[in-house]
């Protein structure tokens, strides 16, 4: 396996995808790699699974952020190459969970590099993730960031947050984990394989990618006063010691909604009447830092 696959968002980053395609040129020769360009969210699945089965590449590069991860592991179920990514969304969590930069330079080097480390991905209804999976509030805080026209960033995450903070309503559930039944009447859950979610939050502050489990963060029905105050607590990993807040661990999570509602797998929103996730029993090869 010679050649690199780039896979690149071009609207990622307020359309950085464009700015990665001339440094790659000058990084790597052109017999080395080559480039698709996703046309838009939803197809890049496909696109990446029709090139791999038509050339063994030894690395498929996924440029662009979280989302653009997702569908690109998903394109990519039998591979046995090394996955990478060159991280320029809006949030990058699980860039930073590996602790990669956000500098286009620095991740050709560690492609160029060629270090791997073993990681596991998971799977939620059947498709794979990386990063982290929220249930309630995060659906309509990423709802709310993605109509933002004017705001980008953290801090367009921030106020989101807030938003939600005041407009949503905790909701009773039936939690399974392990064959174990838990009942929470939580504003959030979420279920970490990384750390981060809305560009920088350390909602799962001990999730370990090497890991057979989770780590599960239940946020319980605050008062609204109480969480503006743990927001700064959120970012540093802290929350664990705000009243009403619980962590647990676990490989398989199943949950059932009264209804169809939408559930934030790795930034993207998918609609679901119940959900079942699992660690997965196989380790990928994910480019990081030598």
């Amino acid at each position: 396996m010679e050649k690199i696959l780039f896979v690149i968002n071009p609207v990622a980053g307020n359309s950085k995808g464009h700015e990665v395609i001339p440094k790659i040129n000058k990084y790597f020769h052109k017999s080395k790699y080559d480039i698709v360009i996703t046309p838009k969210k939803g197809v890049t699945e496909e696109m990446v699974r029709k090139k791999v089965n038509h050339t063994p590449y030894r690395s498929v590069i996924a440029v662009g952020g979280d989302g653009t991860l997702m569908e690109t592991l998903n394109g990519l179920i039998d591979y046995k190459g090394s996955v990478g990514i060159i991280p320029i969304g809006s949030g990058n969590d699980f860039a930073k969970t590996l602790g990669i930069a956000e500098n286009i330079d620095e991740s050709l080097k560690i492609i160029d590099e060629g270090y791997t480390k073993e990681i596991y991905s998971a799977w939620i209804n059947g498709q794979r993730f990386l990063n982290v999976i929220g249930i309630g509030i995060d659906a309509m805080i990423i709802d709310y960031k993605e109509r933002s026209k004017l705001i980008k960033g953290k801090l367009n995450y921030l106020i989101a947050t807030i938003k939600g903070i005041f407009k949503y309503k905790a909701t009773p559930l039936k939690v399974i984990i392990d064959a174990k039944e838990y009942n929470f009447n939580p504003l959030f859950i979420a279920i970490g394989n990384g750390k981060y979610i809305g560009n920088g939050m350390k909602i799962t502050p001990h999730a370990d990618l090497t890991s057979e489990k989770f780590e599960i963060c239940i946020i319980g029905d605050l008062k609204k006063k109480i969480l503006l105050k743990s927001i700064t607590k959120l970012y540093k990993g802290l929350h664990g010691g705000v009243q009403g807040v619980e962590f647990l661990k676990g490989n398989t999570i199943t949950i059932e909604f009264d209804q169809v509602r939408p559930v934030d797998v790795d930034g993207n929103l998918i609609n679901c009447k119940s959900v079942n996730i699992k660690k997965s029993s196989s380790k990928i090869k994910f480019l990081v830092k030598g």
